[in-house]
């Protein structure tokens, strides 16, 4: 043969030898099988390595590609698959792991619907002509999928760290209890863990505050996340009475709507079990399961609702704030709805133009 292939196949026999540590005829033999080829000897090498590897169950996942190594695949061997060992750690890791994730996609769940909410409550009320609003949701869905999608990761990122960190103070709190004789110590260990969780409560609900005020300031005038807090906030202090008034009042109305929806569902419940129940037979009416199933689910429900109604009063009270400083009704007529200008003594002197 020509002297470039009897090169290039010793070349490889030495490459084979020096890296898997076999014998120089075994490695002349696996070019020889492949004409010459040194990329196919080397694969097949590979694969009658990994072969005899899981006979011995000694399957490494690094010596071979995984195209070759996925049909070797069995219920004894599947550890060897990972990248990792599997022993006690690495299962407490992937815990914590798991459950920073969980934490992470459910806030960040509720932001992305709270985000299009309010999203389309701005896109209504920042309109001249309230009746020419067309699409609102999917507006305020588009905007958020192009322009915003980062705002409410980071936002319910910095929620999901503080309850991680909540949890896993606690989890060190209750170990110290186990690990705890003395009485006396176990009561100042169980005021600590009040106090503690106490503060981690505050530390996230004024987060979420914050990250709700970020949430519509980026929806309504597009700024980031740290910007549109810190704008929010400016405005909400600028404006304390005004905002201490609304709050005041609004929870008053989400708690007795959520009451009403939830009370309601369960009276219609009630009398068509009721009926049911009579038909037949069943002496003793209707099931008590059935009926606070339904209680729990009608609660459900009205807190859904209302939590929609709550994120369009936040969204429109920032709105009415922010319109109230930067509009004067004359040469910058206001956004808001006629109703709203007739309850603050407000109007437009100028015709707006949409």
């Amino acid at each position: 043969r020509a002297g470039e292939i009897i090169g290039k196949w010793t070349l490889e026999s030495r490459t084979i030898y020096s890296e898997y540590n076999i014998s120089f005829v075994e490695a002349s033999r696996a070019c020889n099988m492949a004409s010459g080829d040194t990329e196919t000897a080397l694969k097949k090498f590979k694969i009658s390595k990994y072969s005899a590897a899981v006979k011995q169950g000694k399957a490494d996942l690094n010596e071979v590609e995984t195209k070759y190594a996925i049909k070797n695949f069995t219920a004894d061997n599947w550890k060897s698959f990972l990248p990792v060992t599997l022993d006690g750690s690495t299962y407490n890791y992937f815990c914590l792991y798991h459950l920073f994730m969980f934490l992470w996609t459910q806030n960040f769940t509720i932001s992305s619907a709270y985000y299009v909410t309010v999203g389309a409550v701005a896109t209504w009320y920042w309109k001249m002509d309230k009746k020419d609003v067309s699409k609102p949701i999917t507006k305020a869905y588009r905007r958020y999928i192009m322009y915003n999608l980062g705002t409410v990761c980071f936002g319910s990122l910095i929620i999901a760290i503080v309850q991680m960190i909540r949890i896993m103070m606690n989890y060190y709190i209750n170990q110290m209890k186990k690990m705890e004789n003395n009485p006396a110590m176990k009561k100042i260990i169980a005021v600590m863990q009040c106090v503690i969780n106490c503060c981690m409560w505050c530390i996230e609900k004024v987060i979420g505050y914050l990250n709700k005020n970020a949430y519509i300031m980026s929806a309504t005038h597009g700024h980031g996340f740290c910007t549109g807090a810190f704008k929010g906030f400016l405005l909400l202090m600028r404006n304390f009475m005004r905002v201490a008034a609304i709050n005041m009042v609004a929870p008053a109305i989400m708690f007795f709507g959520k009451l009403f929806i939830c009370l309601t569902t369960f009276a219609v419940i009630y009398v068509i079990s009721t009926q049911n129940a009579a038909d037949l037979g069943l002496v003793n009416g209707p099931p008590i399961l059935t009926l606070f199933i339904c209680l729990i689910i009608g609660f459900g429900v009205g807190d859904t609702f209302m939590g929609t109604v709550e994120a369009a009063v936040d969204c429109i009270m920032l709105s009415f704030l922010h319109d109230s400083e930067v509009n004067n009704g004359k040469d910058k007529p206001y956004f808001m709805a006629d109703a709203l200008q007739s309850a603050i003594g407000a109007s437009n002197a100028v015709t707006p133009s949409s």
